[in-house]
Order: C-alpha cells, then structure tokens, then sequence
C-alpha cells in the first residue's frame, strides 16, 4: 500500500469507542482469518508485483462477485500514537513495540512498503530519540549502531506509510475522537489506492481490530484489487484537486482511471473556454 488523511498517513480509522458504525461485531468468517500475513486457501487472493512504481499489489485469483468478502485479517502490530501525526515522543514506543514482534510478524512488517516521502520527513527530534534508545536500551555502538539506525528509520517510515489510526470517544472534550494508537497489517498494507476503488474495507468488531475486504462490484481473475485511501465516497465526494492533496502525504500522485478521466475533462473544459474567447 502506497502511503496520506488517514489523518497524517494512515490510510483509513478504526475506533475503541462506541460511535463508529463498524461497533456491532460481524461473525467471524470461518476459514477466512489471515494470521501473520499468511492468506488462506480459501481466499481468492494473492499479493503479487503490480505495475511499476507502484510495487506489490493485491489480485484477484479467481472471478470474485459482489459483496463477497476477499479475506479478514488479525493485526500485524499495533504502536501507540499522539496527536495527527506520529508524535516524537512515541518513537521510543514504537520501537518497543517492533522489539517484541516474533520473528514471522516482524519479516512481514519489513517487507512492507515504505514512503520515500516518508523516510525523508523524519525530524532531526526523531532521529536523536531512536539513536539514544539504541544506545541506552539496546548498548548499540559504531557500525552497529548506524545500521540499527538504518533499519529503524526505515520501520518508522514504513509504520507511517500503512499504519491505521485507532480512533478513542471517550474523551468528551475531544468528540471527534483521539488518536490514541496505529494498527499495521500485513495484506491490507499491499492494497493499491484507487479514487473509484473495487472494494472497501470494515472491521470485525471494533476492539478486536480485525479487518475484512469485500468486493463492491464483481471483480475478474486477474484483475488488481483497489481499496480508496481516502474513505469509500471520496470519488464522489472530493474534487481530483482535493483527493490529490489528501494522497500527498503518501507521497504519489494518483493516476487511477477516474483522476484520468477527470483531468482529460478539465483539460478539454480550459481548451474550449480558451476557444470561445
């Protein structure tokens, strides 16, 4: 998944509260759970390269028809979060939390694609903590500590990219919600963004965190799988000027066939404005 509102870059919010819709748990869809990023035979779905620069994707392995659900996956990791944005302060969280990953769940995780955009924004502050809490916590010096960095940096900027803000009501001064945490997993992470996406995403049962894909048309063996980063009504919704700002923070400019079609007739709208002067 190329990873921005997810709020900062998270591509979609799940809550602990009680507000969101996704609140009544659905049953369980036997045969279905993806564990650790492993997709089951059941699933008519398999991760593969897509188009250039754009690299894994989901595609469908068989004809997949409306409705049906592609796959329901457990969380890969889970970090505490401050704010919009991955706040400094929980650097040192979420590398703890990386720190307890078991060694499967934490090869998934550093398969996942990471924002150039997004290793390039991490602050000088940032920095500084994940270089003390190798030091401090880890005893990492030199060449180990460097590449430590290294690899830090880059599961930072790969957390930024796919991770799924966890929404918490309870504040009432905050009605909106709170960013209190970001879920990362390991399938939905290599879903591709498209303005007027296949499938959508919804959770199964909101404290559990587990997350289901259904399709929202019929979708053909072989054809790429597409979620919206921006929420299931943004094509409708949002203008491409307002959808493009919204996925800069993923740092791409999408190209899907409705921003395509949209530009062509904004480009063909100033062509004839311009004739009839």
């Amino acid at each position: 998944m190329k990873s921005p509102t997810r709020r900062d870059s998270t591509s979609s919010i799940t809550s602990t509260g009680s507000r969101s819709s996704s609140s009544r748990a659905a049953p369980r869809p036997a045969g279905h759970v993806i564990l650790d990023g492993q997709i089951g035979t059941l699933n008519p779905v398999e991760v593969r390269d897509a188009t250039p620069g754009t690299g894994k994707g989901l595609f469908a392995t068989q004809a997949i028809p409306r409705h049906a659900l592609l796959f329901a996956e457990e969380p890969l990791l889970f970090a505490p979060r401050g704010g919009d944005r991955v706040s400094n302060h929980r650097v040192r969280q979420l590398l703890e939390a990386l720190d307890r990953l078991p060694p499967r769940r934490r090869a998934a995780f550093q398969s996942l694609y990471a924002s150039p955009a997004q290793l390039e924004s991490v602050s000088d502050g940032d920095r500084t903590r994940m270089r003390n809490w190798y030091m401090d916590v880890k005893g990492l010096t030199d060449r180990a500590l460097d590449e430590a960095m290294a690899s830090g940096l880059a599961a930072l900027a790969a957390y930024r990219t796919n991770n799924v803000a966890v929404l918490d009501y309870d504040d009432p001064a905050r009605p909106e919600g709170v960013i209190v945490g970001g879920v990362v997993y390991s399938v939905f992470s290599r879903i591709n963004h498209a303005c007027a996406p296949n499938a959508a995403f919804f959770y199964l049962g909101v404290r559990s965190q587990r997350l289901g894909v259904r399709a929202l048309r019929d979708i053909a063996p072989g054809e790429q799988v597409f979620v919206s980063y921006l929420g299931e009504k943004a094509g409708r919704e949002l203008t491409r000027e307002q959808r493009q700002e919204g996925l800069a923070t993923w740092g791409f400019e999408c190209a899907c066939d409705a921003c395509m079609k949209e530009a062509q007739a904004e480009a063909a709208a100033k062509e004839n404005k311009g004739v009839g002067k």
